[in-house]
């Protein structure tokens, strides 16, 4: 038997999850809400203060860490939530993601602020900022999003805790915390276990009680400044408002409580309306949107995250089924894709290529499709043609960086040379990217 090499999240993506094991307390979650600022300097304009007036926390500017220091507290959390947290390691998903959110960043009030997205595996509803500009999603909430708008407003939301430094503000304020204390801290409370949290309790007790109130002002803050990024970007700023309500019905169904991101984004029903009222003052000029990328993703989360292969299959046939008169083109479009790579990971190959091949061939401008059929002749070790069809998809899309990923792994199993310099070439391409870590390690 031929062995194939796969990202380690793939091969364990049907194993059981252990999830989030901790029990976050009312004072670390006030301080969590708060720690989730970063370094460069953004000051909001007298008319847009006046146009949109955001709560009075003081001048978002100062910093009490200089850029050094917040990059190294970043890279120092990501090492430790990397270690305990099921961050996932597939090209496809990240480009998308990544994608999204530059073009988010690119109308926040930072636009060249350098930002990091992941996703992580986990049907927990949650989201989350660190220092250094990493936001990190859960599939559980991916998968709640309705449509890229409601997905595109979480994380403008966890844009704007960074770029109005919270964090910063938040130390500015009690004038206590020590930078080897900050990033000791900041594991604690996202990461750490009942040791963790014990500690930090007893540390920082006085000084999370304290800031209760100041942690719920950054997140209307964060609401005012997420939707005027949806507004830029042309997403409907409703969205957000639509998705917290979505959350906190979501919340009062299930016995088990609030989802992971109402624990630490507190919401309550004035927050929701002063999000609907703001929402609806802010005009947007509406375009149309690539639909089908979001749909493609989040049945692909579905296929390598979900249930079994063979379920997922039954699921999405059975959509198929009773979508073809009630759903869009994009949405049967996706579901196809979705049932192809389904038979892919269930061993139906022959099945699985002819379902893909349908699509490539019917949408060529999609270069999904044909690296879906690359992937799946990756899976089944037919490594010849997958070079063809990854070399002519590359000759297609140059900038399509998974395809040049796959090319990498499929050079890896067959034990070509040029292996080693393709990954390099793909690291210089990928140059400040959170995929360089991936890279590196198929050298």
């Amino acid at each position: 038997m031929i062995e194939v090499s796969f990202p380690a999240s793939i091969l364990r993506m049907h194993k059981a999850h252990t999830g989030f094991n901790k029990v976050l307390t009312a004072a670390s979650i006030a301080f969590w809400v708060a720690l989730v600022g970063c370094c460069h300097a953004v000051i909001i304009s007298n008319a847009h203060a006046q146009n949109n007036p955001l709560p009075d926390l003081g001048d978002s500017s100062i910093s009490v860490f200089s850029p050094g220091e917040q990059r190294k507290l970043g890279r120092d959390f990501m090492v430790q939530a990397r270690r305990q947290l099921d961050y996932v390691d597939d090209a496809v998903l990240n480009h998308y993601l990544s994608a999204l959110g530059r073009n988010l960043v690119r109308e926040s009030d930072s636009p060249n602020f350098e930002f990091h997205f992941y996703l992580v595996n986990n049907k927990n509803l949650n989201a989350f900022a660190a220092l250094g500009g990493h936001i990190t999603l859960y599939t559980g909430l991916i998968e709640a999003a309705e449509n890229e708008a409601e997905l595109a407003a979480v994380m403008s939301h966890e844009i704007a805790h960074v770029t109005q430094h919270h964090l910063s503000r938040l130390l500015v304020r009690s004038k206590q915390t020590t930078l080897s204390a900050t990033a000791g801290i900041v594991a604690a409370i996202l990461l750490g276990g009942q040791a963790g949290a014990a500690a930090l309790a007893a540390s920082n007790a006085v000084v999370l009680e304290d800031r209760l109130e100041y942690s719920r002002d950054f997140e209307r803050e964060a609401d005012a400044l997420g939707m005027q990024t949806l507004q830029r970007a042309n997403y409907d700023p409703i969205a957000m408002a639509s998705f917290f309500q979505k959350l906190q019905r979501w919340s009062r169904l299930r016995e088990a409580g609030a989802p992971e991101f109402l624990r630490t984004h507190p919401l309550s029903d004035a927050r929701i309306s002063s999000a609907e009222t703001r929402a609806r003052s802010l005009r947007y000029q509406s375009t149309q949107r690539d639909s089908l990328a979001f749909e493609l993703f989040r049945n692909r989360i579905k296929v390598l995250f979900g249930r079994s292969p063979e379920a997922t299959v039954q699921e999405l046939s059975q959509a198929l089924l009773n979508s073809s008169a009630n759903h869009s083109a994009t949405t049967l479009q996706s579901l196809q894709y979705g049932k192809g790579l389904a038979l892919a990971y269930s061993g139906h190959y022959e099945e699985a290529t002819s379902t893909l091949l349908a699509l490539a061939n019917q949408h060529p401008q999609r270069p999904e499709y044909p690296l879906g059929v690359a992937e799946i002749e990756l899976l089944s070790a037919d490594f010849d043609k997958a070079l063809t069809r990854l070399q002519s998809l590359i000759k297609t899309f140059p900038d399509y960086l998974p395809a040049h990923e796959m090319y990498a792994r499929v050079l890896i199993n067959t034990g070509s040379a040029k292996a080693k310099l393709e990954i390099r070439k793909m690291i210089r391409k990928n140059t400040g990217s959170n995929r360089q870590a991936s890279l590196y390690a198929l050298l």
